[in-house]
């Protein structure tokens, strides 16, 4: 009797440890990830041609997939990047891939890859609210890190880049001015002849 109880007893302890893992596992999700990372200093992404450094608005979001957000992203200020346009689509969410949040209505500087076109930022760069004291810090971080960067917009264009402009404008119209003169000398001497 003592043998049988004790194949029983142990019977149902293997039962329970293959019941309570199967549980267990039917309980958690199979792929579980944690966004664990720390963006490096601004100075970091100088010499990364992957990367692009930009100041705008997120426009609110267009459609979240799970836990994938798009939206556009439009662009007031350039730091770091080629073929930028003044509005992009953006990607980003709150899953185990340390996408950014997207944070309708909000001036933000961010550090984003580009994929397909899309602006994907990530919370493993730098990236803040301009309103926020993180996110003035991180300004001049990017400006200290780039220069000044160019607005897009006039209508975001502070007096460096009105000045930049008017320098561009003002030596355009002396080189056309000279272009003229040279050519008001050309008759002049065609016709004399």
């Amino acid at each position: 009797m003592n043998r049988l109880s004790a194949l029983g007893r142990l019977v149902f302890s293997v039962a329970m440890l293959i019941g309570s893992l199967t549980v267990g596992r039917l309980a958690l999700p199979e792929n579980v990830f944690a966004c664990y990372c720390a963006p490096a200093p601004m100075a970091t992404y100088v010499d990364d041609p992957a990367v692009v450094v930009v100041v705008g608005t997120v426009v609110a979001p267009d459609a979240v997939q799970g836990f994938v957000e798009h939206g556009t992203f439009v662009i007031s200020r350039i730091f770091k990047g080629l073929s930028l346009t003044a509005q992009m689509p953006i990607r980003g969410g709150s899953d185990g891939e340390c996408l950014l949040p997207l944070q309708a209505g909000r001036e933000m500087l961010i550090v984003a890859k580009i994929d397909k076109g899309t602006l994907v930022p990530s919370t493993c760069w730098p990236n803040a609210t301009l309103q926020s004291e993180a996110g003035q810090i991180l300004y001049a971080d990017a400006v200290a890190a780039f220069g000044p960067g160019h607005a897009t917009a006039l209508t975001d264009a502070t007096s460096e880049d009105v000045l930049w402009l008017g320098s561009i404008v003002l030596a355009a119209l002396a080189a056309a001015a000279g272009i003229l003169a040279v050519l008001v000398i050309l008759v002049r001497r065609r016709r004399s002849a």
